[in-house]
């Protein structure tokens, strides 16, 4: 398998896991729905008493989900190097011992899958510090 398959493989896991925590804990905000395993009961509760309807729902859905998005962007910038110099991390593939990364860097490959699956320019990046307006 190419190495753009597996980074692609990896970035499909990570949105299935980001669709099916925020689809979990979504479930909790509806009112009269049951709290899913929290620790945070009184703060659903909380979110269960301002949530009108589905169109509050979806609005909260879209925002976790760009914060997940947002996490893992800086997750990967991390890994590149970028959030401390002294740290820099490479995904190896197991099977052939080859590293998955070559020219671009995780946080850009993440974010061009990301637009991919959203039909959205690649400059819709997080905020940094490097592009923050000051």
């Amino acid at each position: 398998m190419k190495e753009k398959n597996k980074l692609n493989d990896i970035f499909k896991n990570i949105e299935e896991i980001i669709e099916f925590e925020i689809d979990f804990h979504l479930c909790s905000m509806h009112k009269k729905s049951k709290i899913q395993n929290s620790n945070l009961k009184e703060e659903y509760t909380r979110i269960q008493e301002v949530l009108e309807g589905e169109k509050e729902v979806e609005a909260v859905k879209k925002i976790m989900k760009e914060v997940s998005v947002d996490m893992f962007y800086r997750m990967f910038e991390l890994f590149d190097g970028y959030r401390d110099k002294d740290i820099k991390i490479e995904l190896i593939d197991y099977k052939t011992n080859k590293k998955l990364k070559k020219t671009k860097e995780f946080h850009d490959l993440f974010m061009t899958f990301i637009a991919d699956k959203e039909d959205k320019p690649t400059s819709e990046k997080p905020l940094t510090s490097r592009n923050m307006k000051k």
